[in-house]
């Protein structure tokens, strides 16, 4: 009997740390935990991100956040329980429950979602100027177009249109996801080439659709068409340590293409950089 009831406090012990990882019950994750059987690919890649983040090294069940000593460095970022603590992040008081309560609740918002806005989120009727200083003669290019051009000495460039949201057509399948986040309150960014002018214009749009809220969406502005400045202005956000994963959405193939590269950088984040099409099929 006194054995019976050991197993049982194992068991248990094993479900409050295990169960969000794969096991179908009780009795499975205490199997996840002694690595009797492997859980689904899925299920390891939420059990990562879950250690990276104070719980502990695999089969280790109770208290965790008592029994861990500062050579137990978590899998994601070397990141030790000893630093989180003197960070503040976590206290050594809190029961090892307590702690992935915790987590659960941080680990859902600790995705950093980003969207550009031109011909990803909406496709308008801005359009930049590009002068020729030789010959005078002037033209327009839609954002798509801009994004493959490459400007000489003797080309000046108005942005004045993109100061405005002129004309906007929703591109539909990227709205979809945007009110799917706003459904479930997550929290995303837009992230635009524009100048901070166009925060307000970006905002209404928003606000119009229902996609806006003061405390989930951010709307950040680089003024700069080259794509390192979108690749630097996400590195900000990484740099706080409070993200896990990046999902990025443009449809300029240099954009996506800089964003992916900070896995170099970043090899402990998930980065996925996603370029779009959906606008190239609007009139």
């Amino acid at each position: 009997m006194v054995r019976l009831n050991e197993l049982i406090q194992k068991i248990s012990e094993a479900r409050t740390f295990y169960s969000p990882y794969g096991g179908k019950s009780a009795k499975d994750a205490f199997y996840v935990s002694k690595g009797i059987f492997r859980p689904s690919d899925n299920a390891v890649e939420r059990y990562v991100t879950n250690i990276s983040y104070g719980i502990g090294s695999e089969g280790k069940g109770s208290r965790r956040s008592s029994s861990v000593t500062n050579t137990d460095t978590v899998r994601s970022g070397g990141t030790t329980i000893s630093s989180l603590v003197q960070q503040g992040r976590i206290s050594p008081r809190k029961t090892g429950t307590q702690l992935l309560k915790n987590r659960r609740t941080r680990i859902t918002e600790e995705k950093l979602r980003v969207f550009d806005f031109d011909d990803t989120i909406a496709k308008s009727k801005s359009r930049v100027l590009v002068t020729d200083k030789r010959t005078g003669k002037s033209k327009k290019l839609t954002p798509a177009q801009f994004a493959t051009f490459k400007p000489k000495r003797h080309h000046e460039m108005n942005y004045d249109e993109f100061d405005n949201v002129i004309k906007p057509k929703r591109v539909t399948e990227i709205h979809k996801i945007l009110q799917n986040l706003a459904k479930k309150k997550r929290n995303f960014m837009i992230l635009t080439a524009r100048a901070n002018k166009a925060k307000k214009p970006i905002r209404a749009y928003l606000e119009k659709h229902g996609l806006f809220h003061p405390d989930r969406v951010r709307i950040t502005t680089v003024a700069n068409p080259d794509p390192k400045a979108k690749s630097r202005a996400i590195s900000k956000h990484l740099n706080t340590g409070k993200y896990t994963h990046v999902e990025f959405f443009d449809d300029s193939a240099p954009n996506v293409e800089a964003v992916a590269s900070l896995k170099d950088k970043y090899p402990h984040i998930r980065i996925r950089s996603r370029q779009v099409h959906y606008s190239e099929k609007m009139k």
